[in-house]
């Protein structure tokens, strides 16, 4: 289980890192996991290119760009490129395999590195994998580049969203909280086939970053700092993570807090306080 890379205390750059080595996510022909293959793939590669021409966009990160298997298939003739990854093997090979005029990659870390201003950032499969503490500071980083456009992963039929320790799997629903994002501009079905049909619901959500940072900036003070308190390590089998909520405090302190930020009903918030999942996404098992 992923569980081992955190209990080994690698770091993110070490798990991610290690996580390719190892091709722990199972990808039958991408070292970026099953979701990269491409019959995973074939709806958004088809359907970005639209996207480009309908939001007039010409400059892209893409981040995490892992191995560019899939995204090689796609048009990005009117498109200045850039890839990055927080693995820095896999960046010097797409350089030595792919880089061309308009197609570059370089070494990043979404939470901490300063991000190019660019028309869209794209970060298919990443926040899923990040515990909420790095989710925000993720954000934080992004809003910080200026950028115009988010589009990124959100499981649109999730009805909570719990807490894991950077490395493992969950599902997101970004709507939700501890997020709250506003409603997206577009969502993109990936017609994903994982897990015998139980990522029905795996989709690209887009954001106008600006609206984004408006949300982030909505969160009251206590609700943010407990979002981004770290994860506490537990011994044996219940070295794992908590659910948000879980981390707050007394019942009555946690449906308070996220309540008045959020008005979301206590059956809700009684589900965010049971225990997160620690499986790993239905093909990401090792």
């Amino acid at each position: 289980m992923y569980a081992r890379y955190q209990l080994k205390s690698k770091g993110t750059k070490g798990v991610f890192t290690e996580i390719y080595r190892s091709n722990a996510w199972g990808g039958k022909e991408s070292a970026s996991g099953r979701g990269s293959d491409l019959d995973q793939t074939r709806a958004i590669i088809t359907e970005l290119p639209a996207l480009f021409n309908d939001l007039n966009i010409s400059t892209m990160l893409d981040i995490p760009c892992g191995d560019f298997h899939w995204m090689k298939h796609v048009d990005l003739n009117s498109i200045d490129y850039t890839g990055a990854d927080i693995v820095e093997e896999l960046i010097q090979t797409n350089i030595e395999r792919y880089a061309r005029h308009a197609v570059r990659f370089q070494h990043l870390d979404l939470i901490k590195d300063t991000l190019p201003r660019v028309d869209l950032i794209f970060s298919r499969d990443c926040l899923v994998h990040l515990s909420f503490a790095d989710i925000i500071k993720a954000l934080d980083n992004i809003c910080e580049s200026q950028s115009e456009y988010f589009l990124t992963t959100t499981f649109t039929g999730r009805t909570d969203n719990r807490d894991i320790v950077t490395g493992l799997w969950r599902a997101l629903n970004l709507e939700l909280v501890p997020f709250v994002l506003p409603k997206p501009l577009k969502v993109i079905y990936e017609k994903c086939t994982e897990g015998e049909g139980a990522c029905e619901d795996k989709a690209l959500g887009l954001w106008r970053i600006a609206d984004i940072r408006r949300s982030l900036a909505s969160f009251c003070r206590e609700t943010r700092s407990l979002c981004e308190r770290p994860l506490p390590n537990r011994r044996g089998s219940d070295a794992k993570s908590r659910s948000f909520n879980d981390a707050i405090g007394a019942p009555t302190v946690r449906e308070g807090l996220l309540r008045r930020r959020t008005a979301v009903s206590r059956q809700k918030l009684a589900k965010l306080v049971a225990r997160p999942d620690t499986r790993t996404s239905p093909d990401h098992r090792l």
